[in-house]
Formats: C-alpha cells, sequence, structure tokens
C-alpha cells in the first residue's frame, strides 16, 4: 500500500491588467512533515490546505481570470500531480479569497526522492483554453517513500474504496476502487468512503463499468448495461446499501458532460461542482471516508 500526502500551501495571486500575467507566490507544506527542510513522505497523516487568493486592482479595476493550480513530485523524468485546484473569478470578492481544501501529491511508486515543484495556468474569463503552465521557481526535495494508506475500515468485511483522478485538457475520470496500488497517470486524492468487500443483508452489488472512447468508469447498482451501451462490464467493485442504514452515509453521483465523467462523492453540493459537474442521484449508503 502506498501513503501519499497532502500538502499544507498558502499561496497569492496578483491579477493585474489584462496584458500581464497574473502570478503565484509563497506555497509551503506543513511544517510538520519537513524533515532538515525536505518534504518527509515518512511522515504520513493528512494536512488539509489552505490558500488565500489576492489581486491587485490597476487604474480601478480587476482583471477577470480563472486559473488553475498543481503541485508534482518530479522523480526520474515523470510527474506526478496532484489534482488542480481550480480558482474562478467568481470566488473574488473584491481583492481577496480564502479557503482550504486536500489535494494529494501522486508519487505512482514507492519510491523515495525526487523534487516538489508547482506549476499554475491562467485564462480571461470567458476565455475557452487556458494558457501554458508557468512553473513557479521554489522547489524541495523529497525524502522517504510512501504508500496509499490503508485507512480504517469501520465494520468487518469494509474496505477502503480509493479515489483516483486523471485529467487531460478536455477529459476527465475519476476511478473508485478497493486496490491502494495507483494505476499509471492516475493521482491518488483520498479515501472517498469505506464499502462492504462481501455481499451481508441489506447490500446490493455496485457493478463498475467503463467508457474505453470517453475514458469514464461508471458505477452503479444496475446489473443491465443495455441503458448505457457505450459502457463495458469490468467487474464488481464493491457491496454497498440500498437504503440508509445506522452509520452509512449517501454516495452522490454527478456527471459532467462536457468532460463525459461520472464523479462520486459523500458531500452533496445542490449547485455541482467545477467542470459542469451536475447532481444526478444517491446512487447508494456507504461509510464516510478519511474526507471530512
Amino acid at each position: 500500500m502506498k501513503h501519499n500526502f497532502l500538502l499544507s500551501v498558502a499561496f497569492l495571486l496578483i491579477s493585474t491588467i489584462s496584458n500581464a500575467v497574473p502570478k503565484v507566490t509563497g506555497w509551503a507544506p506543513d511544517a510538520a512533515y519537513m524533515t532538515n527542510g525536505n518534504l518527509d513522505l515518512a511522515k504520513g497523516g493528512t494536512p488539509r490546505i489552505s490558500y488565500t487568493f489576492t489581486r491587485e486592482q490597476v487604474n480601478g479595476v480587476y482583471e477577470d481570470v480563472d486559473m488553475q493550480l498543481v503541485f508534482y513530485i518530479q522523480r526520474n523524468g515523470q510527474n506526478y500531480e496532484s489534482a488542480p485546484v481550480y480558482i474562478t473569478n467568481s470566488n473574488f470578492l473584491g481583492d481577496t479569497w480564502t479557503g482550504n481544501d486536500r489535494r494529494f501529491i501522486a508519487l505512482g511508486t514507492s519510491q523515495a526522492g525526487g523534487v516538489l515543484r508547482a506549476k499554475y495556468r491562467v485564462r480571461s474569463q470567458g476565455s475557452p483554453s487556458y494558457g501554458p503552465y508557468m512553473e513557479i521557481s521554489k522547489s524541495l526535495n523529497v525524502i522517504n517513500g510512501a504508500i496509499n494508506p490503508p485507512g480504517n475500515p469501520p465494520v468487518a468485511n469494509s474496505a477502503s474504496i480509493y479515489r483516483y483522478y486523471y485529467g487531460a485538457s478536455n477529459s476527465a475520470n475519476h476511478f473508485y476502487t478497493v486496490s491502494n496500488i495507483t494505476p499509471g497517470g492516475y493521482t491518488f486524492e483520498f479515501i472517498e468512503f469505506y464499502a462492504l468487500t462481501t455481499q451481508v443483508s441489506g447490500t446490493v452489488p455496485i457493478y463498475r463499468y467503463f467508457d474505453s472512447q470517453n475514458i469514464d468508469h461508471f458505477y452503479t447498482t444496475v446489473s443491465n448495461n443495455s441503458t448505457f451501451p457505450n459502457y463495458a462490464f469490468e467487474k464488481i467493485e464493491f457491496y454497498a446499501y440500498a437504503t440508509q442504514q445506522p452509520g452509512t452515509v449517501p454516495v452522490y453521483r454527478y456527471f459532467s458532460p462536457s468532460l463525459k465523467n461520472h464523479f462520486y462523492t459523500t458531500h452533496y453540493s445542490p449547485g455541482g461542482y467545477n467542470g459542469g459537474y451536475y447532481y444526478e442521484r444517491i446512487e447508494f449508503y456507504a461509510y464516510q471516508g478519511e474526507r471530512r
């Protein structure tokens, strides 16, 4: 199994006039995960990322921009990236916006070493595409190896359901599995929930399907895929409750038409999520994972 780590960061977004380049400065991992100035992956834990964005006025006007920030570990010529932090212009009230979130750096391997870096890209409000990524000059050496955390399954015959993320310029895939091995090209984010590995009273199989054309994993209680013919059946991934039981929470299903991607979460957002995800339904009930 692998431990992938969250970073606690604070950074500053300065937005000037439309032909200027917004800047990001001042990120740092939580001090508890540092050893002699290095990011120490052996320390474990899941610190929350905190961040503050500010921007400047020029001639009394703010530039309207959206932004993505990505942290990554560079090792042996390969980059293992976090899921992006998305900031939209609507997040700002005046010149500042503050928040916190969880972001794992996906190591993709239990090897030690590497360098932690960060990059970001921006787009003008309303533009269909972002500009190229800009590197932030700061970097930190990474020491010791890591494995994804085992979690704390709450009941007998339950297991951690790991959430992995794959993102490209025009597609995305959220992958949920009992496997603690990060798939190639994916980022380990966190344990979204706990589910059963064997069927018990009140539970139903959760069938895993995959659309290879759009790179989308789809999880459902429906055993017949005739209503979604583009999806090929892969396996029963786990078992979950069809109705809410003591100690369980709803797992909500969202879908993004633009990304052609399904997204499952224990956090309900009536307005949907960034990326055009809108709410579809409660798919099943499971035990709360490590995300709170």
